[in-house]
């Protein structure tokens, strides 16, 4: 595995999507039948052109509260189907929940700084409304976003 990071600006968070070149892959090739290990497919260091467009037009759309998967898929030229399934072999995720793990990453990060309010923070990255947000916060992290920020106040 290997982890790929992206930055937005300089002041931005980083992005940390994992890159997993075999999942979801359950198919066995002829070597692993044999049992021999099978030859790495993807080199140290080498992320796909499709994930990297793909992190590339997340990011520059993660503020955007009607940014979409729809809209991801329609931009990359493919059908929401095929790039779940592409992304999930990949990355082991959808992509609503790369585009929701990105918010909440950036979100994070807005938190820790605590110069906006957490309904700033919520608008801030793309979430149509405060309470949508605490409740996908609160379900994600496993504590409400106001216990976030004050406990990681500055932290950065």
């Amino acid at each position: 595995m290997e982890a790929i990071t992206r930055h937005l600006n300089n002041a931005a968070p980083q992005f940390i999507i994992v890159y997993q070149p075999t999942a979801g892959n359950n198919q066995m090739d002829e070597s692993q039948r044999d049992g021999q290990p099978a030859p790495a497919k993807a080199t140290a260091g080498h992320t796909p052109r499709f994930l990297m467009e793909v992190l590339a037009i997340m990011e520059a759309n993660v503020m955007n509260a009607h940014f979409t998967v729809e809209d991801l898929s329609q931009m990359m030229g493919m059908s929401y189907s095929s790039l779940n399934r592409k992304l999930g072999r990949h990355t082991g995720k959808r992509a609503v929940q790369l585009l929701r793990g990105m918010r909440l990453q950036r979100a994070c990060v807005l938190l820790q700084r605590g110069e906006l309010s957490i309904s700033e923070v919520a608008y801030e990255t793309g979430f149509t409304t405060p309470a949508y947000f605490s409740r996908i916060f609160s379900r994600e992290m496993g504590f409400p976003p106001s216990e976030y920020q004050g406990v990681n106040r500055n932290k950065i």
